[in-house]
């Protein structure tokens, strides 16, 4: 790390993630993040920075973070340095929450393969898993006294055909990488990102806003509270 750059990390006491780019593209679903913060902020007093950094997974900068989010909406491309330095930041204590983006079926399939395929390569191991209705991720305890046992979602049908025709009321569905009795990657398959920043589409497979706000929180807190 340059001891001259300038400092890219929280402020200590603040709460502040960083986003992971993949491949060149500009950011997805930029207001995410800072509507999630603000929803932090006023729900559970979090003290938070309001911006976040956008960082490709072989900064060295990502050491400074405890918390990364990416919002899928392209095929995983990092690189086998990206890779190692992502899994040297989750071995030491960070979290990465990852969701598919609401970007069309065929999309969504391909960024879906894709994940599961990085995450393999990351952790050979420790593959995704479901993460079962009683882990504390989804408890009153983590969750300000409520827990997250409901969601509305509109999922991919049985057949594999498409999405649902409305969103409906499902448990959660999160899976995740856990090490040494911590989850590392916590993955949901149904967006997230693109219900955080409000947008509605009638063929998304993901959540409504509150659901995706609810996850999202959850998750943060699990990361700071473990």
């Amino acid at each position: 790390v340059d001891p001259n750059a300038p400092d890219r990390g929280p402020r200590r006491g603040l709460f502040q993630p960083a986003q992971l780019k993949n491949g060149g593209d500009a950011e997805p679903a930029p207001a995410a993040v800072r509507n999630l913060l603000g929803y932090l902020k006023d729900r559970y007093k979090l003290e938070v920075s309001l911006k976040h950094e956008s960082l490709h997974p072989g900064d060295d900068a990502v050491f400074r973070f405890k918390f990364l989010y990416l919002h899928g909406r392209k095929e995983i491309s990092w690189s086998e340095f990206d890779a190692e330095n992502l899994k040297a930041v989750l071995q030491t204590g960070g979290l990465l929450f990852a969701d598919a983006a609401c970007n069309g079926t065929d999309a969504w399939k391909r960024f879906d393969a894709s994940f599961r395929d990085a995450t393999r390569k990351l952790f050979p191991d420790a593959p995704l898993q479901v993460i079962p209705a009683d882990d504390p991720l989804y408890s009153a305890k983590l969750n300000g006294g409520q827990p997250l046992s409901q969601v509305r979602v509109r999922r991919e049908k049985a057949d594999g055909s498409g999405p649902e025709a409305e969103l409906r009321n499902y448990a959660p569905l999160l899976e995740g990488v856990k090490i040494d009795g911590r989850w590392v990657i916590v993955y949901s398959k149904y967006d997230v990102g693109c219900a955080l920043e409000g947008h509605k589409s009638a063929d998304c497979l993901g959540h409504d806003r509150d659901s995706a706000t609810r996850i999202a929180a959850a998750v943060v807190l699990y990361s700071l509270r473990r």
